[in-house]
Order: C-alpha cells, then sequence, then structure tokens
C-alpha cells in the first residue's frame, strides 16, 4: 500500500499494481531512466535516476541496466522514432513483451508545473507501478519489418511516379511530345530513344561552347581563359590562384574582450567554394548549434529550439564567401564567443564611389 496524497478529511491511499517499474524518457540524443521500487508492505520507496545515450553500444548498457534491475515494468512514450530502436534492444535482450510497455503519449499528458526529464521519467515510473497505462499494441518483429518494408515500397512508387510526371511535364515544355509516341515515357523503347536523342546533343556540342553557355570562360575562342568563378568553384586548389582562400574559425571559450588570451583555432578550411561551406557547416552543426527541449506543462508534445538557426548562418556563410573580394589577401573569419558569433570577410571597393568632390 502507498500513501501518495493527504486530504483535509482524512488520507487517500491507492495500492500499487507493481512492486518496481522503470520509466524512460525518450529522447534523440539523451535518454532518462528512473527506477522505483517499493515492496509491498515495507512502505519505503527507492529511486533511482540515470542517464544514458543513444549509440548502440549506450543503449545496450540502458537494456543492460533495466535487465540487472530486472522491474516488474518497463515504460516509455513512442515519442517520433527514437523508441524503436530502444524497443529492439529490449526486445532482443530476452524480456518478455508483457514487461515492455510502449504508451501514446496522450495517454500520458503531464499535468501542470515545471517539467524536466528526470521529472517525466519519474512520472512514467509512477504510472507504470501504479498500471494506470495503456499499452499500445507492438507486432512482433516479422510483421514490423513487413510493415516497414511495405511502407517503403509504397513511398518509392509515389516518389517514382512524381519524377516521372516532372519528366513529362520538363518534355512538354520543351516541345517533345512524348506522351504522344510512347504510352510508357519511361519504358523501355521510350528510355533507349530519349537517351540516344541526348547523348546526340551533347557530343554535337563543343564543350568549349558549354563553357561559354554557363558564362565561367572569357578571352576569343582560340584561347580562352576561366573566369575568377570557374576557380573558384572547380578548382581543387583556389588558394593557388587566391591567397588565403579559407575560412578559419577562432573559438573564445570566455569572450574575445574578457580573455584574449583564451582562444582555440580550428585547422583552416580550404578548397573550392562549395566545399568550404559544407565543411564550415557541418562543423557549426556538429560543434556549435545546440538543442533545447521545454516541456510546457499543458501540451503533451515538447517545444525544440536552437541557440542559432541553421538557416541563417548558412545565408551568411554563404555571403561571406560569395560576397568578398578575392583579390585582398585575408581570410573569412569566424569568431564564435559565448553570446555570439562574428564572421567577418574583406569586401572589395565599392563601385558607386569615386574620387570626385561631387
Amino acid at each position: 500500500m502507498t500513501n501518495i496524497a493527504k486530504l483535509r478529511t482524512g488520507e487517500a491511499v491507492f495500492s500499487a499494481l507493481y512492486e518496481t517499474a522503470v520509466g524512460i524518457d525518450v529522447h534523440e540524443k539523451k535518454p532518462v531512466a528512473c527506477y522505483q521500487s517499493s515492496l509491498f508492505g515495507d512502505g519505503e520507496l527507492k529511486t533511482e535516476h540515470r542517464d544514458f545515450g543513444t549509440t548502440q553500444q549506450q543503449l545496450e548498457e540502458l537494456t543492460a541496466w533495466c535487465k540487472g534491475l530486472n522491474p516488474d515494468i518497463i515504460l516509455f512514450e513512442s515519442t517520433g522514432v527514437y523508441w524503436v530502436s530502444l524497443y529492439e534492444k529490449l526486445e532482443q535482450s530476452g524480456l518478455a513483451p508483457d514487461k515492455v510497455a510502449v504508451l501514446n503519449g496522450r495517454d500520458v499528458k503531464a499535468v501542470r508545473g515545471r517539467k524536466t526529464d528526470w521529472a517525466d521519467a519519474k512520472r512514467l515510473t509512477e504510472i507504470g507501478r501504479y498500471g494506470a497505462f495503456k499499452a499500445s499494441f507492438i507486432p512482433s518483429k516479422p510483421i514490423r519489418d513487413l510493415r516497414f518494408m511495405f511502407r517503403a515500397l509504397s513511398a518509392l512508387k509515389k516518389e517514382k511516379q512524381r519524377v516521372v510526371n516532372i519528366l513529362h511535364k520538363l518534355f512538354t515544355c520543351s516541345g517533345l511530345r512524348a506522351s504522344q509516341v510512347f504510352s510508357d515515357i519511361r519504358g523501355k523503347a521510350a528510355t533507349v530513344l530519349m537517351n540516344a536523342m541526348i547523348a546526340a546533343a551533347i557530343e554535337e556540342a563543343k564543350f568549349s561552347d558549354i563553357l561559354q553557355q554557363m558564362d565561367i570562360v572569357a578571352g576569343p575562342q582560340e584561347a580562352l581563359v576561366p573566369k575568377n568563378i570557374a576557380i573558384m568553384m572547380f578548382s581543387e586548389n583556389p588558394a593557388k590562384f587566391f591567397p588565403y582562400t579559407q575560412v578559419d574559425i577562432v573559438i573564445y571559450p570566455k569572450g574575445k574582450l574578457q580573455d584574449p588570451s583564451n582562444f582555440i583555432e580550428v585547422p583552416s578550411i580550404k578548397g573550392p567554394i562549395d566545399s568550404m561551406i559544407n565543411q564550415v557547416m557541418a562543423y557549426l552543426r556538429t560543434n556549435i548549434i545546440k538543442e533545447r527541449v521545454i516541456k510546457p506543462g499543458n501540451q503533451p508534445e515538447s517545444i525544440r529550439f536552437f541557440n542559432y538557426p541553421y538557416q541563417a548562418l548558412e545565408e551568411a556563410v554563404v555571403n561571406s564567401l560569395y560576397h568578398r573580394s578575392y583579390q585582398s589577401r585575408e581570410p573569412i573569419e569566424i569568431t564564435i564567443e559565448p553570446d555570439c558569433i562574428r564572421i567577418i570577410n574583406y569586401g572589395g571597393p565599392d563601385h558607386s564611389l569615386t574620387s570626385s568632390p561631387d
């Protein structure tokens, strides 16, 4: 018997259905688990919290922790698809299906008040001990795999039809009424014929004509030279032609003004423009952009936001690389401080300005 609330008129007492339970608050990066034990007739409640990761090894550690405690019931919500790998690990460990319950978030709405991952894990554990839950139906592994493959096949068929529709529209816009000749424009005969037509068109076009149409070369036909944009986009080492074509990232853990001597230099990022953009964004996404989750008390869904919006940072990085003077021998500098990110590029002179006093 467990005393959970005292009222003015007396004492409300509820019987727990299970002596032990584990509740797991599932997340993309950090599942939080709570274990509670209260033997019938004892009255003493023992609680333990643990944080885990989401790699295969860390999920195996979570599974081993659960098996070592041997609770009567294990509960977690069906959050997105994050619960699937955890459920399969528990299933593979040999736990009986009736000892693992996956709950719909709508059925276990949190009460009002301050919400944390630990509090949610504890709430799931209490729901499990009192048996106040309705477990979702989870089919066996073969059925789940079959459902996954069927849904994937259905999605691929829809994607194929979407691409065919786009292809048909492109042909029609270019004056090719392929649908009037072929019943299926992606059939064998249509594919062979159109591939041959495209290959013939490419062979007829000169490579120099293609470069000129792309506007990445200049000069007379017999002495074409690449434009700067061609070197920046297609050369493996643009710094050979434009020194210091690179991005330098410097981190000031305590701030540049507060402690300028304390900084961390990231190895310079070099290469074609598109490669530098991808490398910079990969570094920022992995090391700088952090996700925060807030769980409002009046709704089951969590609110997720980031310290820096990825799209805004990407736009700033792209602009800094495209809109700069490559005649200036200065790298693009990205300084990262606790409260801000500064991106500095050295642009060329404003051509609208003249030396005339007017």
